[in-house]
């Protein structure tokens, strides 16, 4: 394992940020490494751990990295709302700035919930390097998300649902009423894991010392998005991203199946899988689940394999 830090010079805005990264394995190997994208955002790549066994199973090399704002990567906490530093382009560039500094000619790419916007943007741009693409729990558009909400609160018991109602309506979200109605969302859609795995709690505590970036590019909108990102689609590039790709998202995932399927209508080269009885992270789950979607990782990442999606 390798731990290394590069700089880059934020696009439009001009400031000097520091990118983390991390690597498992031998990028001198031959076979083209992963390339890891957290969600959150902000959450930091530690929660995406299990995918490093991708070195010992599958012979591929990974490479891990802190996005701009969370983790061991630049802080800028002086710049809440300002829109010209928070926003795609800006972590489209860090990801090309790592890859250059990695010298990195063949790689594929996994993006994770928040992380798959800026997979996209990257893959819609036809780099040349790109070998193949993993979109894990994505989210096509801010429309969609929204309606993947709206679905997903009606599958709530009836006074979870009416407490949220009745919060998004009053916009009282500091009662204790509605915490713990929120605390039921999650734990059913978004990390129903118990205990708590230490990298998820890792992660949620780099959400929560630092939401400047989280804030800027999605507002502090319940169920909603605001910010940046508040009017992202991604529907139209689809079509520009020609390798292949693996999708995925579980039957209780925050990300519902309204934010995935444009993805199966839309990408040339796409293989859609759905987890039964899982949630938005699992990768983390037990029972063999984390490992089942490690080894589709690896299985896919395969040339035989890509040649066929």
């Amino acid at each position: 394992m390798r731990e290394g830090r590069t700089t880059f010079t934020v696009p439009r805005d001009g400031r000097t940020s520091t990118t983390f990264y991390k690597i498992v394995g031998d990028l001198t190997n031959g076979t083209p490494p992963l390339i890891v994208l957290h969600g959150g955002p902000s959450a930091g790549h530690g929660y995406m751990a299990p995918f490093g066994h991708l070195w010992l199973t599958h012979g591929v090399p990974v490479v891990f990295y802190d996005q701009i704002g969370c983790g061991q990567s630049s802080h800028f906490p002086d710049t809440l709302g300002d829109e010209t530093l928070w926003r795609e382009s800006t972590y489209v560039a860090e990801l090309e700035n790592l890859i250059a500094h990695l010298q990195l000619e063949h790689f594929h790419i996994l993006g994770h919930s928040f992380g798959c916007m800026w997979a996209l943007a990257y893959a819609a741009t036809q780099p040349a390097g790109l070998r193949s693409l993993v979109l894990a729990s994505p989210s096509v558009s801010a429309e969609a998300y929204v309606r993947s909400h709206d679905i997903n609160r009606a599958r709530l018991p009836e006074d979870v649902q009416r407490t949220i109602n009745e919060a998004m309506r009053t916009q009282q979200f500091d009662t204790s009423e509605y915490c713990q109605a929120r605390g039921a969302f999650i734990q059913k859609f978004l990390c129903g894991i118990e205990p708590m795995p230490a990298v998820m709690a890792e992660g949620v505590g780099n959400m929560q010392s630092d939401m400047t970036a989280q804030l800027t590019l999605g507002g502090n909108i319940e169920f909603g998005v605001g910010g940046s990102m508040k009017d992202y689609d991604y529907t139209p590039r689809l079509p520009l991203i020609s390798v292949p790709v693996l999708v995925w998202n579980s039957e209780f995932d925050i990300h519902h199946d309204v934010t995935v399927d444009p993805f199966f209508e839309h990408l040339p080269r796409v293989r859609m899988v759905k987890w039964p009885g899982s949630g938005h992270l699992v990768h983390l789950e037990g029972d063999g689940k984390g490992e089942k979607a490690v080894k589709l990782v690896g299985d896919f990442l395969k040339p035989e394999v890509n040649a066929k999606a």
